[in-house]
């Protein structure tokens, strides 16, 4: 007979502890549903916002091609300009070799001591 007031005491220990899970749980799911209503209010806003992103990105992409061309462009232009210059120093460089007088071919002057 002794067991029956403690059983009757853990089924009320565990009657509570339900209980208290479910209000908490009721709470929870209030606030959850509380949360998601705002967060509905704010996917309108929300596609506004990702199709302007969408614009704005579009217009750098095409920005960007743009600028890579330009690059492109430049970078061959230098390319040529300076393989003229190598063709005008290579010419040059040909030019005096070939008309160096009294046979200095680019050697240094000898100096004599004084």
């Amino acid at each position: 007979m002794s067991d029956a007031p403690i059983t009757l005491i853990f089924l009320g220990v565990i009657t509570v502890c339900l209980i208290a899970i479910t209000v908490m749980l009721l709470l929870t799911m209030r606030d959850l549903r509380r949360t998601l209503e705002r967060l509905d209010a704010l996917l309108p806003t929300g596609h506004q916002v990702l199709r302007q992103a969408r614009v704005i990105l579009s217009h750098a992409n095409r920005a960007v091609h743009g600028l890579e061309a330009v690059i492109q462009h430049a970078c061959e232009t230098a390319t040529d300009a300076m393989a003229e210059v190598d063709r005008w120093r290579q010419k040059a460089r040909s030019l005096f070799i070939d008309h160096v007088g009294n046979g200095a071919r680019l050697e240094p002057r000898r100096q004599y001591p004084k």
